[in-house]
């Protein structure tokens, strides 16, 4: 679980957040009273991480949170990476073990009526 702390802009104002991102879903929690999860998502957008400023993170609904904890915003983008490359790697060995099946299939059927046909006459 990456944890860090950040600055959540919703319109004009402005709150601090605990994130944490479990490798699947960024949750976004207020820190002061009354403790509260402001919303989860699966889908974000890490701004590139390049020098020494604050990291951003844009969120669906148009908001963003801030941090200045760079280590944690570095973890959480390399964490993204390897879940989707790891989402990608899936996704083609099944596409694969599909089309390998699929054509096991069509050669077996070629095989039954090319046997079918010299039986025949």
């Amino acid at each position: 679980m990456i944890e860090f702390k950040g600055t959540y802009y919703h319109n004009d104002a402005s709150k601090t957040v605990l994130v944490q991102y479990d490798g699947a879903l960024l949750h976004i929690w207020q820190t002061a009273d009354p403790f509260c999860k402001l919303l989860k998502s699966d889908v974000f957008h890490l701004q590139p991480d390049i020098g020494k400023g604050k990291r951003c993170i844009k969120l669906p609904n148009g908001n963003r949170i801030e941090t200045n904890d760079i280590q944690a915003f570095r973890s959480l983008n390399a964490s993204r990476r390897q879940a989707h490359s790891a989402g990608t790697s899936r996704h083609a060995t099944l596409r694969r073990l599909a089309l390998l099946i699929g054509g096991s299939a069509f050669l077996a059927g070629v095989f039954a009526l090319l046997h079918h046909m010299m039986n025949w006459g």
